[in-house]
């Protein structure tokens, strides 16, 4: 399905743990601190249309996929002008698939907050009606980047007001998005 921007509420960054091991990652490094309790992150994305429909500012949340504790595992912002082009891959230190990880891709910048054991499982997502039918679940081979819409992007706000701070919020820029 193409998408224009006021389709997106949120861009939701897919991590495949067959590909790299983000647990492993956030274990071994220390995050590179932007300000108190938000840090500096980047992801990688598909060579897709909607590359061309990530901006500055955005708003985002990382998705991890598989068996092992799959949902929402950061919220933040994009704080690259669109997504970057490198040339030599990825980080390999935590690849599981070295091959994969040498390929040229595209990637975006962020700052995000962890959600660490509060993170969003993918099991409230589906039990929440308005999430239960977002593209994460609807397309689930889509490429990466997916989306939420802007009334997603605000039921899963909701979900997160219930377990972090509106401090925390705030410092995801993800506060704004709370229905007063």
């Amino acid at each position: 399905m193409t998408i224009d921007r006021t389709s997106v509420g949120c861009w939701i960054l897919k991590g495949n743990p067959d590909v790299f091991d983000y647990f492993g990652a956030v274990r071994a490094q220390p995050p590179r601190i932007v300000r108190p309790g938000v840090f500096e992150g980047n992801w990688t994305v598909g060579n897709t249309y909607r590359n061309d429909l990530i901006k500055k500012g955005d708003l985002m949340a990382l998705w991890i996929t598989g068996p092992h504790k799959p949902g929402i595992h950061e919220i933040g912002w994009i704080t690259s002008d669109g997504p970057i082009f490198w040339a030599q891959g990825f980080d390999r230190k935590h690849a599981v698939d070295p091959q994969k990880a040498a390929q040229p891709t595209y990637a975006v910048d962020y700052a995000a907050i962890r959600l660490e054991d509060l993170y969003v499982q993918r099991g409230e997502m589906l039990a929440e009606p308005v999430l239960s039918h977002c593209e994460q679940f609807r397309a689930r081979q889509m490429s990466n980047p997916s989306y939420l819409t802007p009334e997603e992007a605000h039921a899963l706000a909701d979900i997160l007001a219930t377990r972090i701070t509106p401090t925390r919020l705030g410092k995801a820029h993800w506060k704004k998005l709370l229905v007063s």
